[in-house]
């Protein structure tokens, strides 16, 4: 009896595997979550998913990854609207380790995206950094632009080598005793040229130093997508790149900066880069295709504006697709289709909605900025550490976990990949409300209550139904022994 009463509060019922919850598919099997009153799906990856995103579920899912269980497992707090689920991201059943953050992730509960509006928030915390050696391949606007200054006495290339040569830059390409590399390019008319007497991979920051000080415009037109066509696939073919990318087994990441437009000559406008953008989209496709190249292989693009974004732009900043490379005038220009773009929208502004395409097509991020720190930001994000698994968290208003709900995991860049999972809680008992974390990283977020308090609230409620059981039947009996000792009305008298 006690068992049966037990298994109301706590709704698990009949939740092992082989039950359903209802978002999740009739055939999903549903585990209950450990020292709670929830149960959980197993997480179903969505089709065309080329990176997979593991959602750890249950205990076999922590102790097989090998992670920190007290973090890694879920966990359901209704009082305060938040839920933790941990993950990492796998390919063909191995790991794959990413500089994954808040900004690589969108998170939907029951269909509305989380973080979207001051009621909820996301935060991502990184586990376990992975030493993977990287190859860092510069790419920076060669242009006649880059001698121009913004009237703060320094001209672009001079904020550009000023960001190149911030300590935390150099700290994050080169950190010491690792093995990473990096190549300077600068571009303008025709392929990228090697920085320097000739292409060379330097590995130590006297060297890179020296390299950044030789840094100068080439003059001429700014031929961007030609330059991110090269740097992601004929110069990674060079014996230089290849040996050393082999030899170290590293990641290409390439960093294209501008101050621009692709423009090839004086009469471009804007809409004749739309049939450019889209075949260096397929190339880049192509250059990314995950069937056939390990993934800590692959080349990673980051495009990064130097100057402020053509104004009006935002339906097609949002309009940037993961996997579309076919882009139309109206995708890259909006109301700007027709205009010239030498001397006419470079003089408005930086083509910004390119970079967004390119980036989001080379599995990197794009960033705008006018000073010399925002650029630097850029670069060290570029060179961000790679994590084996991470925790998500986030907050909704609490009233969304008093039913059923499914939370969505997308990544929005390096990769296609998303995952579900759908959470149920007790229709009976909420467990103990959780409590603040003292940890400062997670300032705001709380943390499960000791079993020992969990116990004792089941315990006590337990207590009181067995009590109330026996208290029932112990007044039951004492009516029935005062009924019995009552004289009889109108028996026989004897």
């Amino acid at each position: 009896m006690l068992a049966a009463i037990l298994a109301l509060l706590l709704g698990c019922g009949d939740s092992g595997r082989g039950a359903a919850i209802g978002g999740a598919g009739k055939d999903t099997p549903v585990e209950p979550v450990a020292g709670s009153t929830f149960r959980i799906s197993e997480h179903i990856p969505a089709d065309g998913s080329q990176l997979q995103i593991d959602l750890f579920t249950d205990e076999r899912d922590c102790n097989n990854a090998d992670v920190d269980f007290d973090r890694c497992m879920p966990y359901i707090d209704r009082a305060s609207g938040q839920v933790r689920l941990s993950m990492r991201f796998t390919l063909s059943g191995g790991a794959v380790a990413l500089p994954v953050t808040r900004e690589h992730l969108a998170v939907f509960h029951n269909g509305f995206e989380v973080g979207t509006n001051a009621d909820s928030r996301v935060q991502v915390i990184p586990h376990d950094p992975v030493d993977n050696p990287q190859l860092f391949i510069l790419v920076i606007d060669g242009s006649g632009s880059m001698l121009e200054d913004d009237g703060k006495a320094l001209s672009r290339i001079e904020r550009v080598r000023k960001a190149l040569r911030d300590p935390a830059v150099v700290d994050r390409f080169l950190p010491a005793g690792s093995e990473n590399g990096v190549v300077l390019l600068n571009f303008s008319s025709g392929d990228p040229q090697p920085v320097g007497p000739n292409l060379r991979v330097v590995k130590g920051p006297k060297h890179y130093d020296k390299l950044v000080s030789q840094l100068e415009p080439l003059r001429g037109y700014t031929h961007l997508y030609g330059a991110v066509r090269y740097a992601s696939g004929e110069l990674l073919q060079q014996p230089e790149i290849a040996q050393f990318l082999a030899r170290e087994q590293a990641q290409p990441v390439i960093v294209v900066l501008t101050d621009g437009f692709n423009n090839e000559k004086g009469n471009d406008r804007c809409a004749d880069n739309a049939r450019r953008l889209s075949d260096l989209l397929e190339h880049l496709e192509g250059a990314r295709d995950l069937a056939t190249q390990d993934p800590m292989s692959l080349p990673l693009v980051y495009a990064v504006g130097l100057g402020d974004g053509l104004p009006g732009l935002d339906q097609q900043i949002r309009g940037v697709q993961a996997g579309k490379t076919k882009v139309e005038p109206q995708d890259l220009c909006g109301r700007y289709a027709k205009r010239t773009i030498d001397g006419g929208l470079e003089r408005e502004g930086i083509d910004r909605v390119s970079l967004e395409w390119i980036a989001r097509h080379g599995g990197g991020f794009a960033y705008v900025s006018r000073g010399s720190k925002g650029l630097g930001k850029a670069f060290q994000d570029a060179a961000a550490t790679r994590y084996r698994w991470f925790e998500l968290r986030y907050q909704v208003d609490p009233a969304y976990l008093r039913r059923e709900f499914v939370t969505k995991v997308r990544l929005t860049a390096f990769s296609q990949g998303e995952s579900t999972v759908a959470i149920q809680p007790s229709a009976w008992l909420d467990p103990p409300s959780g409590k603040l974390s003292s940890d400062p990283e997670l300032r705001g977020w709380v943390e499960p209550v000791p079993y020992r308090r969990t116990a004792s609230v089941v315990m006590t409620v337990l207590g009181m139904l067995v009590s109330a059981t026996f208290l029932g039947a112990a007044l039951f009996n004492i009516r029935r022994i005062a009924a019995g000792r009552r004289k009889p009305r109108g028996g026989p008298k004897g």
